[in-house]
């Protein structure tokens, strides 16, 4: 591995760390098990599938209330802001992510560009 995708690494991690630390509330409102936590690989996952098959806890998108789906909408608000790819969402709706999207300044918007077609 070359030093530089390191230091890449290095820099996911600790922006992931800021992430969870900075979104602490929001985590525990949607209901998010420290598993999912942990890694962002883990997290991505569930944000693609809407749960994770090591999860031993059995969270998924099906148990989350409309009180934390918004608090889902802003988390993954926040994760775009941290500068964060979208990994393949599936766990907001098409009207959920164009509202997302809508709220976002025309500066900040998230690095996977917007909205879906």
């Amino acid at each position: 591995m070359s030093e530089k995708s390191v230091r890449g690494d290095r820099d996911v991690l600790r922006r992931w760390r800021k992430f969870v630390l900075e979104n602490a509330e929001l985590l525990q409102e949607v209901g998010f098990p420290l598993y999912l936590q942990e890694k962002k690989e883990r997290f991505d996952h569930w944000l693609m599938h809407g749960c994770h098959p090591d999860d031993y806890t059995g969270f998924s998108l099906a148990g989350i209330d409309p009180a934390g789906r918004r608090c889902l909408s802003e988390l993954v608000k926040m994760y775009f802001h941290a500068g964060f790819k979208d990994p393949g969402i599936v766990v907001l709706t098409e009207d959920e992510l164009s509202a997302l999207t809508g709220t976002l300044l025309r500066g900040d918007r998230p690095a996977w560009g917007g909205g879906r077609k």
